[in-house]
């Protein structure tokens, strides 16, 4: 008997993996040649879909300006029963 414990740690990563480029590639496809004014709406919905593949309760996405080095938080997501 063999055992087949990393080999089915590498496949299990190996979808993990796939599924999420998939994700990516998804959520990439939907801002080609979205409107500007549907662009908050549609980061909702990525940051919800990421949240959920990773198991995460929230999700944001942040700019960093240089010039007067202040971080802002742009968009934020979180699971239903969470206080942001």
């Amino acid at each position: 008997m063999q055992d087949i414990t990393e080999r089915k740690q590498a496949q299990d990563a190996l979808q993990w993996q796939t599924c999420f480029q998939r994700l990516l590639m998804d959520i990439s496809l939907t801002y080609i040649n979205l409107p500007l004014d549907e662009a908050s709406a549609a980061m909702g919905k990525s940051l919800a879909e990421l949240g959920a593949f990773v198991g995460a309760d929230r999700a944001y996405i942040f700019t960093y300006d240089f010039p007067a080095q202040v971080v802002n938080n742009t968009h934020t997501w979180c699971e239903a029963g969470i206080i942001s």
